[in-house]
């Protein structure tokens, strides 16, 4: 445990802030909500208040923008306590002072728990904390700092509570960001446990409220890989058999570290994700209190549409889908009133009059569902039945252990219909399996074109209402059970389903909590130095530059000053200042420099500096040694550059006018040189060798020209949409291709006009503006690969030949194998697609390898015949041997044969030896690529290097 004296008037300062907010919700469950139990009034102010106040503070900051609309909403949210209290007669509710100590205990216990737990997380992306520090400064909550002027479709409510309830002094946003998602999870925990006590007693609380540990209860975002299953309990499969003990032992007493794979693995699920626990923390509360009938008057739906209101900025599906539920309840009970005569209406205004309201706020709350209902956020919503609906897992699993045991998981769908038999009369079960069954549905039925793997968090909501709604039924249905049997079936549930279920997290927590939580501030990795996200380590936000700079920008710029800088997003993080590093008119949910950005930062770019509006220039000095001559030439002139402060090696630099009105010709290899050297009137192929980024970044950059080729915006949360036309016949006058996958051989006959270390841009005739020298070729060095065929006869409509490879990069690769590809005529590009990882390329024809990593030349003698698909390799005999293959025959076409290296699933290199032209009539035509065909060997292309194999690399293991 660390202690730092320094972050702890601040910390007080935020825990008295959550705690007034506390009170506040207390007294508006008790008098507003009509909220009897005590503790359940505690539990559920712990999310009131905050939602009240962050709602507020939502719509105020447009006219008090920052600190200003806090203060605001501090003044309008106490004003609505004292009403509350004024309401009941000036006496404040009032709560036994052992409940409250007893709750309070309970609190800190679990607060406790929980920040060690977040402290063991990677701290959240940058983009919450960018959005977070926006907000604080002054900025717009619904626009990213890395884009700004484009609506941010986004659940900004997090980011609004973690920016505007930040101290001025003590913890920095990274320790506030951690503190406020341990508050989230103990507001869950406490609502949960509380509602379990208030149905079920203190045996149903001790014995089910465990399992809100379940490593099943996560709401998954992108996993490759789902977690386990939300109940697990052990079965047999027959006569116990050897290994049955150390199966035992495996399942009630496993083997647990610090070093977990991934972030479901940590004890607290969700806690990484602070959205997602506070979510569900309103929606039980709103469920739990719309379910037992609201008192007669206008102040207790309004309050609810209020919770619901700021749901909606914490996750839109999860706001309509309590919505929803609401609606029911209402309408069931419009429906029995008008079965018993007794509808009127007043009745009907204040059983409708709550719904409503909560629909107008989504709608004007600046959330998603306001960008979807003003058409600003494109829909790519579709509807579409899974290939395979039983990979949702909905039913559950089994897997087979030794000794004739096996582990019997349960998914929702199962848990949900346990959950509906056992607590059939109970509307808060039935609501909860309801909103179930909602995003059961909604998983299995729609496609988002933009983000298939976000739909994932609907399986995770579908989870986790199963499991609420089946631990309130249980808890209803074991106090209704005579004391013996009371007994016997607790101890059967613990026993068989909640112990093997939590034992692992439950392990896991205690080694956390051996380790405790840290009272302070986590260090800054050293600037320049690789973001490495592990498990089992505290991570802080970079600092971006020296304290005396970031004192200067935030009181001597205004909020929505522009601030170019090499380090965009860490300078947003500490200043608040947007960065308008993203790409221009297009937004993506992930900050991904964009091509004006990219000139800016590389060349000091006039004209890209003119499009993203910057004011000022945040400059290190490794920075400006990195820049052209002519960028720091500008730099020092004092006409074109004001110098304002430096410290630590850092320095500001205000823009003056007479740099924005520069007109020299662009950096040759910048995106405004492509621009200038393409008309807008032209029309351009965008080849299937380009990256999918990079792609993107030519496609916006060449946005008002003819584009043709296929444009993949998914998983790139592209909003504005790029508008590309199938290539079809069309000879385009300019095409795009990859500089890490060219044929040089056809490449040369076409003008060279713009090309970076990513693309080249050649025309298909001569060109009335300048044309450029193609980029130099890949030298040779210690890292090449090369092949040089030998011996070539043709015999019939095969080939054969001796390949010779030449191996220099022998711990780059660990496997070999041939791909056939083809190219498109006449640009010579390389006209394939690629595999998941958007780098590995993907032929027509695939073809096992035989070689492996050797220090020594290596000769192979083979035989191809590309009418019959065939690749044979010449054995001890004399006789040729076929090679394994897959893919399909060749269609008329120019096509490639090439050798394929591999660093174990992740392609190393591409190494072109062979054109075959197949013509209509089936005539076949070989050329052999002259002289020795080289490759660098990159096992990790810049994009891939977060990936384990990449990270073995490059630390040798």
């Amino acid at each position: 445990m660390t202690v730092d004296p320094t972050v702890l008037p601040g910390l007080f300062i935020l825990l008295a802030e959550l705690l007034a907010l506390a009170v506040v919700g207390f007294i508006v469950a008790r008098v507003a909500l009509g909220q009897t139990d005590d503790r359940m009034a505690l539990a559920q102010g712990l999310v009131i208040g905050p939602a009240l106040w962050g709602l507020l503070v939502n719509f105020l900051i447009h006219l008090l923008p920052g600190l200003a609309g806090a203060l605001a909403g501090w003044v309008i949210l106490v004003g609505l306590a004292a009403g509350c209290v004024l309401r009941q007669g000036c006496r404040a509710p009032r709560v036994g002072w052992r409940t409250l100590a007893g709750f309070a205990v309970a609190a800190l216990a679990v607060f406790w728990a929980a920040l060690a737990v977040r402290q063991m997380l990677p701290l959240p992306d940058t983009s919450h904390a960018a959005l977070a520090a926006t907000i604080r400064a002054g900025g717009s909550a619904s626009e990213f700092p890395w884009n700004p002027g484009v609506s941010a479709p986004w659940h900004h409510g997090p980011s609004l509570l973690m920016g505007l309830l930040a101290p001025q002094v003590g913890p920095d946003l990274a320790f506030t960001i951690e503190v406020l998602g341990a508050y989230a999870w103990l507001a869950f925990v406490l609502i949960v446990g509380t509602a379990l006590l208030k149905h079920g007693g203190r045996t149903s609380l001790l014995v089910l409220a465990p399992l809100m540990l379940t490593t099943g209860a996560w709401t998954l975002i992108g996993f490759d890989t789902l977690p386990a299953d939300i109940l697990q309990l052990p079965v047999p499969l027959g006569i116990p058999a050897a290994g049955a003990k150390s199966s035992l032992v495996s399942v009630y007493w496993p083997h647990v570290s610090l070093d977990w794979p991934t972030w479901y693995h940590a004890p607290a699920p969700n806690i990484w994700k602070p959205q997602f626990v506070l979510g569900y923390a309103l929606a039980f509360t709103v469920l739990e209190r719309a379910t037992v009938g609201l008192r007669a008057g206008w102040a207790a739906p309004a309050i609810l549409a209020l919770l619901i209101g700021f749901l909606g900025l914490v996750e839109e599906t999860l706001a309509l889908s309590v919505l929803g539920c609401w609606g029911l309840l209402g309408a069931a009970r419009l429906s029995r009133a008008w079965r018993g005569r007794s509808i009127s209406g007043t009745l009907m205004i204040q059983t409708t009059a709550g719904p409503v309201l909560a629909t107008a706020l989504l709608a004007v709350g600046g959330g998603a569902v306001s960008d979807m209902l003003t058409g600003s956020l494109s829909g790519g919503l579709s509807l579409g039945w899974p290939s395979n609906p039983w990979d949702r897992r909905l039913i559950g699993t089994i897997q087979t252990l030794p000794g004739g045991l096996a582990m019997l998981g349960l998914g929702p769908l199962i848990v949900g219909i346990v959950a509906v038999v056992s607590g059939r009369f109970n509307s808060l079960v039935l609501s909860l399996s309801a909103a179930c069954g909602v995003f059961l549905l909604a998983a299995l039925i729609l496609r988002y074109t933009f983000a298939p793997y976000d739909l994932d968090r609907f399986d995770g909501h579908a989870r986790n209402f199963a499991l609420l709604a089946l631990l309130v039924a249980l808890s209803s249905k074991l106090v209704t059970l005579r004391p013996v049997w009371r007994f016997g079936t607790t101890a059967v549930i613990l026993v068989l389903v909640v112990w093997p279920t939590v034992a692992a997290p439950v392990k896991t927590l205690g080694l956390v909590l051996g380790q405790g939580a840290q009272l302070s501030n986590a260090v800054s990795a050293p600037r320049g130095a690789p973001e490495e996200f592990r498990m089992g380590q505290r991570h802080a936000i970079r600092a971006a530059t020296s304290p005396q700079l970031v004192s200067f920008i935030r009181r001597h710029t205004a909020a929505s000053a522009r601030i170019l800088s090499p380090y965009p997003h860490d300078l947003t993080v500490a200043t608040g200042r947007p960065n308008a590093s993203g790409f221009a008119d297009l937004l993506h949910l992930n900050p991904t420099f964009g091509p004006e950005f990219e000139d800016a930062r590389r060349y000091l770019e006039p004209e890209a500096i003119r499009r993203l509006e910057f004011e000022y220039i945040h400059a290190t000095d490794a920075w400006i040694a990195s820049l052209t001559e002519r960028a720091r030439r500008w730099l020092d002139d004092p006409e074109l550059f004001e110098p304002l402060v430096r410290a630590d090696g850092d320095t500001l630099f205000r823009i003056k006018p007479a740099f924005l009105v520069l007109d020299p010709p662009p950096a040759p290899q910048s995106f405004e040189a492509l621009r200038q050297a393409i008309p807008a009137s032209a029309t351009v192929l965008l080849t299937e060798s380009l990256q999918r980024l990079t792609k993107v970044k030519v496609a916006s950059v060449l946005a008002d020209a003819r584009l043709l080729g296929h444009l993949d915006t998914a998983r790139l949360h592209v909003i504005t949409e790029l508008s590309t036309e199938p290539s079809n016949s069309l000879r385009p006058e300019f095409f795009v291709v990859s500089r890490h996958f060219p044929l040089d051989a056809t490449l040369r006959r076409w003008p060279t006009v713009w090309w970076n270390e990513d693309a080249i841009a050649l025309a298909t005739r001569p060109v009335s503006g300048p044309t450029l020298r193609p980029p130099p070729p890949s030298e040779s060095s210690e890292t090449d690969f090369a092949v040089r065929l030998s011996e070539v006869r043709a015999a019939g409509d095969s080939i054969a030949f001796i390949a010779t490879f030449v191996n220099q990069a022998t711990s780059q690769w660990t496997g070999q194998d041939w791909l056939v590809f083809q190219v498109e005529d006449p640009s010579g590009s390389w006209a394939i697609g690629v595999e998941n990882d958007g780098f590995t390329l993907a032929g027509r024809q695939w073809f096992a390898g035989q070689i492996n990593p050797s220090n020594s030349p290596i000769d192979q003698e083979y035989a191809f015949d590309a009418l019959t698909g065939t690749l044979a390799t010449r054995n001890t005999a004399g006789s040729f041997d076929p090679i394994n293959s897959a893919g399909g025959d060749l269609t008329p076409g120019v096509w490639v044969l090439a050798v394929r290296l591999r660093h174990d699933y992740l392609q190393a290199a591409i190494i072109p030896v062979l054109e075959v032209r197949l013509s209509a009539d089936k005539d076949v035509t070989y050329t052999v690529y002259e002289g020795e065909q080289r490759s660098p060997v990159n096992a990790c292309p810049e994009r891939l290097r977060h990936t384990d194999s990449c990270r073995n690399l490059a630390t040798g293991n």
